[in-house]
C-alpha cells in the first residue's frame, strides 16, 4: 500500500464521519 491511498481513504472517511456528526444538526 501507498502513504497516498492511505491518506486518501483517510480523508473520505474523514469526511463521512463529519457527514454523518452534521446530520442531525442540520436536520434539526
Amino acid at each position: 500500500m501507498t502513504s497516498t491511498n492511505a491518506r486518501k481513504g483517510l480523508k473520505t472517511w474523514g469526511m463521512e464521519i463529519v457527514r454523518h456528526l452534521n446530520s442531525p444538526f442540520s436536520g434539526s
